[in-house]
């Protein structure tokens, strides 16, 4: 699964905990179904537990390559090396 276009689950998850305080009935997005009754709760569900942004890569997307930073000091700056 491609990652979603939103950056952080912890931004998502709060989004979806301020929507569902406001208990919708209905919930119509600008492209795509319009979720109502019953289905806004599931479909505030499965957004929560959407796995998006840098939480989706996941091994298969990077193989088993991590990248190594070593940080080196000079007088005038900090290097970053990759």
């Amino acid at each position: 699964m491609a990652p979603r276009p939103i950056s952080w689950k912890k931004a998502l998850g709060v989004w979806v905990r301020f929507v569902g305080k406001l208990n919708p009935r209905m919930i119509a997005p600008q492209h795509g179904t319009i979720f109502r009754e019953d289905n806004v709760e599931k479909f505030l569900n499965w957004l929560e537990a959407l796995e998006v942004g840098i939480d989706a890569f996941e091994e298969e997307f990077y193989g088993d390559w991590l990248p190594t930073i070593f940080f080196t000091s000079s007088t005038s700056s900090h290097r970053l090396f990759m």
